[in-house]
């Protein structure tokens, strides 16, 4: 797998660290986590349609399943933000923009899951 999406990632920061942009730096790692806590939320929600149904009464797990989908849509708005702010410091800061994609809701729950991909790849590499 390729690290594309990480050494823009890094191309950025290294372009904020000529600054002294220590907020815009905090920024670029609040992406990153709003990427982490989409995935998260996708994740629990599909456990959820998948288990809690054998393990709540019906009501229960209705309702169960509106809170975590709640939570996903937030979750998911929330990362919209995120990547077209990074996109507009990049912008900023004259580097590529680190998402190249359309507003495409899609495409942008594609991209995190993809960031997300990338630093756990790491992870596995460093070993």
């Amino acid at each position: 797998m390729s690290d594309l999406v990480k050494k823009a990632i890094n191309r950025l920061i290294e372009e904020m660290e000529k600054k002294s942009a220590k907020e815009d730096i905090e920024i670029v790692q609040s992406f990153v986590q709003d990427c982490s806590k989409y995935v998260d939320a996708v994740v629990n929600m599909e456990n959820a349609i998948t288990v809690s149904r054998f393990i709540l009464e019906p009501d229960a797990y209705r309702e169960h399943l509106v809170n975590l989908d709640k939570s996903r849509k937030i979750a998911h708005d929330s990362l919209i933000v995120s990547v077209k702010l990074v996109n507009k410091l990049c912008r900023l800061y004259d580097v590529d923009p680190i998402y190249k994609g359309s507003d495409s809701r899609i495409e942008v729950a594609e991209f995190a899951k993809q960031v997300v991909d990338e630093f756990f790849a790491e992870r596995k590499a460093a070993r």
